[in-house]
């Protein structure tokens, strides 16, 4: 049997570490688009505010070493996935050279976006999605500095690690949510508002309920509007809002719920 597993970062080696203590026969091919060896995992960000770590790339998914019949090939790009023939096709990233990789069983383990809203100004160099090494990068060279403002807009978990972090790093953070409470999805009311009474202890400050509409460059600041009138400047953004799988490959060819997850089985078939 051959398996091909799309995504070489923690999901798609995990899954392969996990076969491997099983088997250690059948061919694995893992294809991954980044040129490195490690893949980064988005933690990191809030360990290295947090002083955990020096720099956020220093956490990451040790990769396996002298995995018997597994070939790691990355900086490759994959461009479509044939279901049906089994069959996946790809390029490399540095010559464009074509690749083609049968299957008997696909893993798929491309991860997910950070969902992008959908007010003006959100594709500025001061806003920041927290999602990736970039990401971790932009960060720490914003946060950096005397009395720097920064804007946290989200309400789950990531964006309430991300402006303990910040508030812990010497920032000065006003967290956005457009819900009523913190963590509406996860926690019960007593638990969020421990959560909120932590954050403002902190200093914190929470404008829940609250949307961002649009967001206007000044020079090395933003001027961030709110959907209630008001405005303040900021020295940077960041957004942690939600995440949307990255399932294109296998759309139409499997089923998918409308936020396009994968519809899978108890095992994750």
């Amino acid at each position: 049997m051959k398996i091909v597993v799309i995504g070489g970062a923690h999901a798609g080696l995990s899954a392969v570490n996990a076969f491997r203590q099983v088997n250690e026969t059948d061919e694995v091919v893992i294809l991954e688009k980044n040129l490195r060896e490690r893949p980064f995992i988005s933690a990191g960000i809030k360990l290295a505010l947090n002083g955990r770590v020096t720099s956020a790339e220093q956490v990451n998914f040790e990769h396996f070493e002298g995995q018997p019949n597994t070939t790691y090939r990355s900086g490759v790009l994959v461009e479509r996935v044939d279901a049906a023939a089994k069959k996946v096709y790809a390029r490399t990233i540095d010559n464009g050279s074509i690749i083609e990789e049968s299957y008997d069983k696909l893993i798929y383990a491309l991860g997910s976006s950070a969902r992008v809203p959908s007010f003006v100004g959100a594709d500025l160099d001061r806003v920041v999605f927290v999602k990736d090494e970039q990401d971790a990068v932009d960060i720490n060279k914003f946060a950096k500095g005397f009395r720097k403002r920064a804007l946290v807009y989200g309400g789950g978990p990531v964006s309430t690690e991300l402006a303990a972090a910040l508030a812990h790093s010497g920032v000065h953070v006003t967290f956005v949510t457009r819900s009523k409470r913190l963590m509406t999805r996860y926690f019960d009311q007593a638990i969020q508002e421990d959560l909120e009474k932590t954050l403002t202890d902190n200093k914190v400050v929470l404008r829940k309920g609250q949307e961002v509409v649009s967001v206007d460059n000044q020079g090395k600041k933003i001027e961030v509007n709110f959907n209630n009138g008001t405005s303040e400047v900021f020295d940077f953004m960041a957004i942690a809002a939600g995440l949307q799988p990255n399932t294109m490959l296998l759309a139409g060819q499997v089923d998918m719920r409308e936020n396009g997850a994968i519809v899978v089985d108890d095992t994750m078939k």
